[in-house]
């Protein structure tokens, strides 16, 4: 006996399967090159579905984005709480950064989508918003596995840890962007440029050397 979807479980499911589906064609054929009416074909559905469940292209392109970089942060989250001993900690995310950071058609949607920033107002708060929420989850982070500090060094300014996470974020953008077009660009600075930021963080609350392997 074949069991009804209800209308909601109807609704989601035609919201994921379009998202899947999006999500495939503009990874293999870019933003510009994706049309609408093919997401809709491939899925199964009319044009009309997407629009009854995306507002337009771009919000369906930022859909596909956001969920690609829910997903990589959460892989980055498993790892950060993996373990009490962040030297091992620190390694897990430099093997995470080299297998991810660079990723060709990730990459290449998430430039060619910010350009459209630059001409389209919308796209362009799509854009900031969705920085500064990865920043934020980032920061969020950092706290979580870190902990506050101690108690104040005389002397010492503590780094914010909304500026360390911006410094993060733009260096795993810019090496990213690099990356993807020249393979031979290497990683490892941003690599020993994170254990050094989370070393220093770690020395400056309450520790009173960075744990072994995180020097910078």
């Amino acid at each position: 006996m074949t069991t009804r979807l209800s209308r909601a479980e109807q609704q989601a499911r035609t919201h994921r399967d379009l998202l899947a589906t999006a999500r495939a064609e503009f990874l293999k054929n870019g933003y510009t090159a994706t049309r609408l009416d093919v997401i809709a074909e491939r899925a199964g559905y009319s044009k009309g579905a997407v629009y009854s469940n995306f507002t337009d292209k771009p919000a369906l392109c930022q859909a596909v984005l956001a969920d690609i970089r829910r997903e990589k942060f959460d892989e980055v989250e498993v790892i950060a709480t993996s373990s009490d001993d962040l030297a091992t900690v620190a390694d897990a995310l430099g093997d995470w950064f080299r297998t991810t950071v660079g990723d060709v058609e990730w990459t290449s949607l998430e430039l060619e989508f910010s350009a459209l920033a630059r001409t389209d107002s919308v796209v362009r708060a799509m854009t900031v918003a969705s920085r500064r929420e990865i920043s934020g989850r980032i920061a969020q982070l950092l706290t979580d596995v870190l902990g506050a500090p101690d108690e104040v060094v005389p002397g010492v300014v503590l780094p914010q840890m909304s500026d360390v996470a911006d410094l993060l974020l733009s260096t795993g953008i810019g090496l990213g962007i690099s990356r993807a077009f020249d393979p031979e660009v290497s990683l490892e600075p941003g690599i020993t440029g994170m254990k050094a930021a989370v070393g220093l963080l770690t020395a400056v609350r309450g520790a009173t050397v960075p744990p072994q392997g995180l020097e910078p």
